[in-house]
């Protein structure tokens, strides 16, 4: 009889179905996909909105809801509820529109069942247009350079694009290209527009459409470079980490230096210089994939960056030279190039590019 009990007791045991394995919580992560210092640019009013990019992490597969809120902000898609898989990231855009001047904070929140909701906050979201807030450093002295290529309309080609942003003054800057050495910008106007710069936080705004953060040498921008409209943004996010020096006057230099354009040909599309430190020159450039020219003579460097190239004893040609620099004030143009603008005889039409240096066979 013990038998047949201790049997049937074993049979049992075998029947009863194993507890179902506990299913772990998810542990979720949010982050920016850019630096939540950064400011980062929205318009002030209209139809249109400016895509903010989140990032989100979990550990378990799970139903993730993200919900972003900012007081003087409109969110036309503030609550989300998102598919998330555990083998990766789901990156997600909040769509966003300031409805009061200024700088405004952007919480957003996720949550999932049995997980505990996390947050990410971007402290300096700015409406593009605001007045200027307080200033309370300088920046003059800092230039930047940037290089790229833009979309246009009725082209199969994007085409060569560059810009340069100069802090002249403790209160001005210059946008664009200097002709004929950096101007002093001693009012607004002619390219000659007012900053604003907080040195306890490294914001920066100029004139009323560029916000950006100084970070030690570098400068992290938002609404200076062209916006990329095939991904539908109306401010462009770049960081710029070489600064630029104007020459001194009286420099010389000893190499060569070269840019060639592969898009659609607008503008100065080559350009190659050779600079001998006994003061002279030889110079080739190009304008719309034309015929290239070439110079040669005597160059001088004058006050800040002016750069005249003399041949056959008449000027040919005014522009202005930069050199870049990993550092500030520690320019570096035999490794990292130059700023090479071009004006004409005249100093009076501007265009230019960054050279990089030729390698010595």
């Amino acid at each position: 009889m013990k038998t047949l009990v201790a049997t049937l007791t074993v049979a049992a045991a075998l029947l009863t179905p194993l507890p179902a394995e506990a299913k772990q919580a998810p542990v979720l992560a949010v982050t920016s996909s850019l630096d939540p210092a950064d400011p980062q640019a929205v318009p002030a009013s209209g139809s249109d909105s400016e895509s903010i990019q989140f990032k989100v992490t979990t550990t378990e597969a799970a139903s993730v809801t993200a919900i972003a809120t900012g007081p003087g902000l409109t969110i036309s898609d503030a609550n989300q509820v998102l598919a998330v898989d555990a083998s990766q990231a789901k990156y997600f855009s909040f769509h966003v529109i300031a409805s009061t001047p200024g700088f405004h904070a952007l919480t957003v929140t996720v949550s999932a069942t049995g997980a505990t909701p996390q947050q990410v906050t971007l402290p300096y979201v700015w409406a593009a247009g605001s007045p200027a807030f307080p200033s309370t450093g300088s920046l003059a002295g800092r230039s930047y350079g940037w290089q790229g290529s833009t979309e246009v309309a009725g082209l199969e080609s994007s085409v060569r694009d560059t810009g340069m942003i100069s802090f002249v003054s403790p209160t001005l800057a210059y946008l664009g290209l200097p002709p004929a050495g950096l101007p002093k910008c001693t009012a607004p106007g002619k390219g000659c527009v007012p900053y604003a710069y907080d040195a306890s936080t490294g914001l920066v705004q100029v004139g009323s459409g560029i916000v950006g953060r100084v970070v030690g040498d570098d400068l992290h921008t938002d609404g200076f470079v062209p916006a990329d409209e095939q991904v539908s943004e109306l401010f462009a996010y770049e960081i710029f980490t070489d600064p630029l020096l104007f020459t001194e006057a009286g420099s010389r230099f000893e190499g060569t230096w070269r840019y060639h354009d592969d898009h659609y040909p607008v503008g100065l599309v080559y350009e190659l210089l050779t600079l001998h430190k006994n003061g002279t020159y030889a110079l080739a450039f190009a304008v719309d994939n034309g015929k290239t020219r070439h110079l040669s003579g005597t160059y001088q460097v004058g006050k800040r960056g002016k750069i005249t190239f003399r041949s056959k004893g008449k000027v040919a040609q005014i522009g202005t030279l930069a050199a870049v620099g990993a550092k500030l004030d520690k320019p570096r143009p035999a490794k990292l190039g130059f700023w090479l603008i071009l004006s004409g005889p005249h100093g009076k039409r501007p265009d230019g590019n960054l050279l990089d240096p030729e390698k010595k066979k």
